[in-house]
């Protein structure tokens, strides 16, 4: 009897897997070369814009902050000003949702910022010896804008983004997909006169310059919508708020929770005033063309020795435009167009080691200042009071925050005294200022 021959068994071939292509770094080619920035050309190509924009659909971008740039203390010293920026804005982990926008990063930072400007040291393999900030998601639509000219970071800032030496803006839009929204930076020309130019970046284009020395904003969006993603390269060495906490960790341990404390009261008392009135604390956001007191700070007082200056709250008689004196007591009642004289006290309110020498004329020179602008209590209670009376986390009943600033400016308490402004300033702030200030 013979037996019937077995089914084939049919037997699933596994596939070996294909291992992905050796990475191979790009080539650059630069579309535009400054002194000050560099625009390289296609930095992503087709294929990777549309790997990237779908990473991107998950994300739901909320309303921008501005943050008080330069000196600042604190992460939190953030404003709800809209005059100053108005973008939605979301946060990217390249290394973990994007790797190969991470190796591009890597890659941008290695062959292009590193060599145009040599901020970072490098390894053995020659790769730059820094780290990487989550990267920033920005959509503009229409009549948005950030158009507050400023620095992603500043050489003696107190804050842990003023480790930024690379800042890198991929341009993911194409040009006709929006009208505005110019890249502006001020830049030196020929006769080393800073001049504002226009930048411009079509879809996939990088846009590379140093973290601290760029000034530059974005205009208003006027239809369409605009979008780019922002990336910094980070050197801790440069940033005053990393080597201190460093200092910190080897003195203290790695239990820093009641030095680094945001709700912190136990600073040191403020100083008294010696030779003015009132006494203030400081803080920086750069000029604004459309201040609160209906002003461009900048045009204001430009070619005069004043200084613009936004103040608390407190000192104003509410919030948020076009106020008049407030103030009382201990708080002083400066109003839009107000102005004062004043000194700049060698002492920060939260105890950071001063860089900068007694012997420098900020702490020496008489310097005038005229309100151009509020700071409001929502989002600056650490630093501006609401009410006449009340006193910020540093004890103190006045707070300007600078939209100009002198040589050496840091968070230093400012002693001062309200004055009338003279004749020239009080004729600008009439014909200048749409809050009909006389």
């Amino acid at each position: 009897m013979t037996r019937a021959a077995d089914p084939p068994v049919r037997r699933r071939l596994r596939r070996k897997s294909m291992a992905p292509d050796a990475y191979r770094r790009p080539s650059f080619s630069l579309k535009e070369r400054h002194s000050s920035y560099v625009v390289v050309k296609s930095a992503l190509n087709a294929a990777e814009l549309s790997a990237l924009d779908h990473v991107l659909r998950r994300k739901r971008p909320k309303a921008a902050k501005m943050k008080n740039e330069g000196a600042g203390e604190s992460d939190d010293e953030r404003k709800a000003r809209y005059d100053d920026r108005d973008s939605n804005i979301s946060w990217l982990k390249p290394q973990k949702e994007c790797p190969l926008m991470y190796q591009k990063l890597k890659d941008l930072v290695r062959d292009v910022a590193n060599k145009e400007w040599p901020l970072f040291q490098v390894d053995g393999a020659g790769d730059p010896i820094c780290t990487y900030e989550d990267a920033q998601y920005t959509v503009y639509r229409e009549s948005q804008h950030f158009q507050a000219w400023h620095q992603d970071a500043f050489e003696k800032g107190n804050d842990p983004e003023d480790a930024r030496q690379i800042t890198v803006v991929l341009m993911l839009s194409d040009a006709s997909n929006y009208t505005g929204g110019s890249f502006q930076a001020k830049v030196p020309n020929a006769a080393k006169r800073k001049v504002t130019q226009c930048i411009a970046m079509d879809a996939g284009d990088a846009l590379v310059f140093p973290a601290k020395r760029l000034m530059h904003r974005v205009t208003v969006v006027k239809s369409g919508v605009r979008k780019t993603l922002v990336m910094w390269a980070w050197d801790k060495q440069s940033s005053r708020y990393h080597t201190a906490l460093n200092l910190r960790s080897r003195v203290f341990g790695n239990n820093l929770t009641d030095l680094l404390e945001e709700n912190r009261t136990d600073y040191a008392p403020a100083p008294h005033p010696r030779h003015y009135q009132f006494m203030a604390t400081s803080t920086r956001y750069g000029t604004n063309p459309h201040t609160a007191c209906g002003l461009d700070s900048a045009a204001l007082v430009g070619g005069t020795d004043y200084l613009a200056v936004a103040s608390a709250q407190a000192m104003q008689d509410g919030c948020c435009r076009c106020n008049r004196n407030g103030g009382g007591g201990r708080t002083a009642s400066l109003g839009c167009g107000s102005c004062g004289k004043g000194r700049f006290v060698r002492q920060l309110p939260r105890g950071f080691k001063i860089w900068t020498p007694a012997s420098a004329q900020i702490f020496h020179k008489e310097y005038k200042f005229v309100v151009v602008d509020i700071c409001p209590h929502s989002h600056n209670a650490m630093w501006c009071p609401a009410r006449a009376g009340q006193a910020n986390q540093f004890g103190v009943h006045n707070h300007f925050d600078f939209a100009t600033v002198p040589h050496h400016f840091d968070n230093y308490y400012f002693e001062f005294t309200p004055e009338p402004c003279n004749h020239d300033m009080q004729s600008r702030l009439a014909r200048m200022s749409k809050c009909h200030l006389r």
